[in-house]
Parts: structure tokens; sequence; C-alpha cells
């Protein structure tokens, strides 16, 4: 699958920044995320004080998106 420039751009962004390598690489966070794929469970990790602001920066990195 090829890769507009854009999302090649996205990409290296992602990769240069080593505070987002650690969240997508702690096996724990890989848990909450796919916890949060069930209902009403976000906002219980949304308001945890370890994992509310990583999953806040996946986020705006836009490598999660967050659904009311």
């Amino acid at each position: 699958m090829t890769r507009s420039p854009e999302e090649d751009a996205v990409v290296q962004r992602i990769l240069a920044d080593p505070e987002l390598q650690g969240i997508l690489g702690d096996p724990d966070m890989q848990k909450v995320l796919r916890a949060c794929q069930v209902p009403g469970v976000l906002s219980k990790y949304m308001n945890d004080k370890v994992y509310g602001p990583k999953i806040q920066k996946l986020a705006r990195a836009g490598l999660v998106q967050l659904h009311p």
C-alpha cells in the first residue's frame, strides 16, 4: 500500500517523538487501548492520572479518535 506525502509526514513526526514511541510500545497502554474499544470504558481511563494524558497525546497526534 502506497502512502501519500502527507501520511509519510505524519509517520515521520510520530517516529521522531520519543514520548509517542514510548506510549505506543508500552504493553499496559496497549491493553488500555484495547479495553477502550468497549463502550463506556474510555471515560474511566480518560479520568486516570496515568492513562488520561497518554490517550490525549495519542489523540492530538491523530493516532486515536475520541468519540463522545
